[in-house]
């Protein structure tokens, strides 16, 4: 049952990066493993992690977060 358990990741981190006043970013959201090893992600959800990673520190450096 790891993977299910897994899945409720995101929201257990979110909650503990708002108590410790943090901001969060979920990778999961956008990117995913491959098909071929279930592990490393293909170039598609690097690309995607990345554009997802540039938004957040533009919106901090902005202020908009």
């Amino acid at each position: 049952d790891s993977i299910e358990r897994s899945k409720k990741f995101p929201a257990l981190y979110e909650a503990v990066a708002k108590r410790q006043g943090c901001y969060f970013v979920n990778a999961a959201s956008v990117a995913e493993p491959s098909k071929e090893d279930c592990l490393h992600m293909m170039p598609d959800s690097h690309k995607a992690l990345a554009e997802l990673l540039y938004d957040a520190v533009k919106d901090l450096t902005l202020g908009l977060a």
